[in-house]
């Protein structure tokens, strides 16, 4: 199986009956934890207006369409926002409370360490 040119293999554990898959990545040294931290970014990279404002909903912060489209430009503008590294994080949020406001941008904050804290960083 290849994902993004990354090689994965698959290891059954001794007890065949726990059914048990591991999966380990070969090349390039990555750990499954640096996987979905791509994608994540991915995911935050590829939003649109309409699940901004469905994250929005869902974790209890207003933002309008117009706000939503803002963001999004923002992201996209950015061409790979990295969500993990906090210089980046920061620039961002800092542009969202220039554009939108400052309610927002710490609604964004929020969010983005919602991520953060999932992934146990």
């Amino acid at each position: 199986m290849t994902i993004n040119g990354n090689f994965f293999t698959r290891r059954f554990t001794k007890n065949p009956s726990a059914h048990t898959l591991q999966v380990m990545l070969v090349k390039g040294g990555y750990s499954l934890n640096a996987l979905i931290k791509h994608l994540v970014n991915q995911k935050i990279n590829g939003l649109t207006s309409e699940e901004l404002m469905k994250f929005g909903k869902k974790y209890g912060f207003k933002i309008s369409r117009k706000d939503a489209e803002t963001i999004i430009n923002l992201l996209h503008a950015r061409g790979g926002f990295d969500v993990f590294q906090e210089k980046e994080r920061r620039a961002l949020l800092k542009e969202i409370a220039q554009k939108t406001n400052a309610g927002l941008s710490q609604s964004m904050e929020g969010l983005f360490q919602r991520l953060i804290k999932w992934m146990g960083n």
